[in-house]
Parts: C-alpha cells; sequence; structure tokens
C-alpha cells in the first residue's frame, strides 16, 4: 500500500512555517549600529537607563506574530544555552494553539482563559520586551512552579513553563513590565 504524499504547497508551508519560527528565534538579538546611529527605524542606544527599553528587532516582533510564532525575548547569553534549546523544541512541537495575544504593555496586567479537562502536555509561553514580573495562576489561586509533571524555564525577559494534565479551569497570566509583549498558551 502507497503512503500518501505531501502535495508540494502543504511542503512549502510547512517548512514557511517553521522557517519563520526558527529565523526568530536566531534573531531575535541583532547587532546593533554604534550608540547614535540608526537602523533606519529608531535611534539607537546602546547605555539604558531605568526608563529605557532593551533594543527589539520590530521586523522579527512582526513577522513572528504575524505569523503564529514565538518571538523570543532573550537575554544576553541565553541564546544556544541547554533550557533555550528545549524550549524551541517544545515550541516546535506544540500543534494547537489555546491562546495567542501580543500587543504593548506598560505596566501590569492580566490574561485569563479557559483550560478544558486534558490529559495533554501544554506550553506556556511569556515575554516581555522589559520584563519585571511574570506569573501563572492556576485555577486553584497557586502560582505554578517547577514540581511534578511542570518544568518552569525562567529567563531575563521570558517566563515558559511546560505542564503535564494540567488543571481544569479559568487559569491567569499575570504580566509586568514595558514593551512589546507575546503571550502563547499550545498542546
Amino acid at each position: 500500500m502507497r503512503k500518501p504524499i505531501l502535495p508540494i504547497t502543504a511542503i512549502l508551508i510547512l517548512l514557511a512555517h517553521t522557517h519563520a519560527r526558527a529565523q526568530v528565534a536566531i534573531t531575535t538579538v541583532p547587532t546593533q549600529p554604534p550608540s547614535g546611529q540608526t537602523d533606519g527605524q529608531h535611534q539607537v542606544k546602546r547605555n539604558f537607563s531605568h526608563r529605557d527599553l532593551p533594543p527589539l528587532n520590530l521586523d522579527m516582533f512582526a513577522l513572528s506574530t504575524q505569523t503564529g510564532g514565538e518571538f523570543y525575548f532573550w537575554g544576553e547569553g541565553e541564546f544556544g544555552s541547554e533550557a533555550a534549546s528545549k524550549v524551541i523544541a517544545e515550541s516546535v512541537l506544540s500543534t494547537q494553539t489555546l491562546l495567542y495575544k501580543y500587543g504593548d504593555i506598560d505596566g501590569t496586567c492580566e490574561i485569563p482563559f479557559y483550560v478544558e479537562k486534558y490529559k495533554y502536555h501544554f506550553t506556556f509561553f511569556t515575554g516581555i520586551q522589559s520584563k519585571d514580573r511574570i506569573e501563572f495562576i492556576q485555577p486553584d489561586g497557586r502560582v505554578l512552579k517547577d514540581g511534578e509533571g511542570v518544568i518552569v524555564y525562567p529567563f531575563q525577559r521570558m517566563l515558559i513553563a511546560t505542564v503535564n494534565a494540567p488543571q481544569a479551569g479559568e487559569w491567569t497570566i499575570r504580566l509586568s513590565g514595558r514593551g512589546k509583549y507575546l503571550v502563547s498558551v499550545r498542546k
């Protein structure tokens, strides 16, 4: 019996989707021109005060959000780490999106979403350009922490967690920070 062959268009779409995610993962910490020069969109500053935001490649952020991919807000030295490779693998393997939200933040916001009774593996992803705090709050009111069936990956500007069989009910993602943010929940 012959196995079905994917049409070439489906293969190209799959490759484009995978490539867009990988491209964003690789290029989120662009080489910046020296202080005082521009990158074509805005003035680039090298020394940040508490009121300035870390640099962000807005083209890559737009590509990510327009294609439904993750945008990795890598801090210095994080890309290429063991935790980073695990997180990227989780993202690529997740097939169904339950929540996808992005935009601008200046302060704190809460994003509620409902989880049905699943016995699946979920990946919670949240990144903020300038992160103060990120929490995943379970339906019972407790903040999600490392433990049985849960792995939390804290990064300088992201918090990513994988959860086996998450609690059913209303979850809340609490974000605190400034700049661009992206949140997704996938299974």
